[in-house]
C-alpha cells in the first residue's frame, strides 16, 4: 500500500470516530490484505463520540482547582484553539479507552464527570498544588490547565497522587 493511501485510510478512520490505535490497526490490516491480494475484513466503528464540552471542562478545573491559574475562554485566539485541541485529545481518550472491559465514559455527562474526578485527584497532588519545594531552575513554575492536559501532567496526577 502506498503512503498516500495509508494516510487517506488513517484520516478516514479517525474522522469516523475510531481511536488512534484502531486507525493504525486499520492501516496495518489494509496493507497486509494488499500484500496477500485479498479484501480486508470490514472494520467496526467506535461509537460516535459526543462533542467535547470545553467550557464545562474549564468550569470543572476552576471548581476543583481554585488555587491554580484561571483560564479565560476566548474564542478565536490561538491559545484557546491550542487548549481546545488538547482538551479534545484527552476527551477522545476518555470516550474511547477502556478500564478493564468497560469504557471510561460513554456519554457526555460521564465524560464531564471523569474530568471532574481527574481535577479532584490533581487537587490532592502536592506537586501540582505547589506544596512541594520548587527547583531553583523553575522557581516561579505553577501547574495550570495546559499542564494537566499534557501526557506529563496526566502521568503526574495518576502516578504521584497518594
Amino acid at each position: 500500500m502506498s503512503a498516500e493511501k495509508a494516510m487517506a485510510v488513517f484520516g478516514e478512520v479517525t474522522a469516523a470516530g475510531c481511536s488512534f490505535q484502531d486507525a493504525l490497526l486499520a492501516v496495518y490490516e489494509l496493507g497486509a490484505a494488499d500484500a496477500r491480494g485479498v479484501e480486508p475484513a470490514p472494520r467496526k466503528k467506535d461509537k460516535a463520540i459526543p462533542p467535547c464540552p470545553y467550557v464545562k471542562i474549564v468550569e470543572a478545573y476552576h471548581q476543583h482547582l481554585p488555587g491554580l491559574p484561571r483560564v479565560r475562554v476566548e474564542e478565536g485566539t490561538k491559545l484557546w484553539a491550542q487548549r481546545k485541541a488538547a482538551m479534545m485529545a484527552l476527551w477522545k481518550w476518555v470516550m474511547t479507552s477502556m478500564r478493564g472491559d468497560v469504557r471510561r465514559a460513554e456519554t457526555a455527562e460521564q465524560g464531564a464527570a471523569w474530568f471532574g474526578d481527574y481535577f479532584a485527584q490533581a487537587a490532592a497532588n502536592d506537586f501540582i498544588m505547589g506544596r512541594t519545594p520548587k527547583s531553583k531552575d523553575h522557581p516561579n513554575w505553577r501547574a495550570d490547565l495546559d499542564f494537566l492536559l499534557t501526557a506529563k501532567g496526566f502521568k503526574q496526577v495518576f502516578e504521584r497522587t497518594e
